[in-house]
């Protein structure tokens, strides 16, 4: 039973197979080599410059930051004391606004005095409360045409 399964798995037909092997041989080319060095000093350059840019941008930040922040603080203090002129001229424009203060100063300043009965005039209308424009010019003759027109029309129609 053994010859059965070393025939099967007989190895022997493989040996006279000839594998070829490979050489690997490194390539050593000093122009190769110096592209490379150079690569790596540019990609050093490069990233030193990318730190450094990012190290600018952020105290750059930092420094705009502070000076706003200042700014804001300088700003909110000038609106509280603006806010407090506000206040305090208000209230001396209330206290200054009293009918006393105001006549005062009218008939000191103003020369004017109140009104008495004598100068009180009533007018009593018998017609309708209306209003008339004097018209004056052509404005005045037209509308007196109008009205002798409206006048014979009326006569007319009967």
């Amino acid at each position: 039973m053994q010859d059965k399964n070393a025939q099967a798995y007989d190895l022997a037909r493989f040996e006279t197979a000839q594998f070829n092997t490979l050489r690997v041989v490194e390539n050593k080319n000093a122009a190769q080599e110096k592209r490379r060095q150079a690569l790596r000093w540019v990609e050093r350059v490069v990233s030193c410059a990318l730190i450094l840019a990012l190290t600018v941008s952020v105290l750059y930040s930092q420094t705009r930051k502070t000076a706003l922040s200042d700014e804001i603080t300088q700003l909110e203090q000038t609106l509280v004391e603006e806010q407090s002129v506000y206040d305090q001229l208000n209230y001396q424009l209330e206290s200054d606004a009293t009918l006393g203060n105001i006549e005062e100063y009218v008939s000191r300043e103003l020369g004017m005095v109140k009104t008495d009965k004598s100068q009180v005039t009533y007018v009593t209308l018998t017609e309708e409360n209306r209003l008339e424009i004097a018209e004056a010019g052509f404005a005045k003759y037209w509308s007196q045409m109008q009205a002798k027109l409206d006048e014979l029309l009326v006569y007319i129609r009967g």
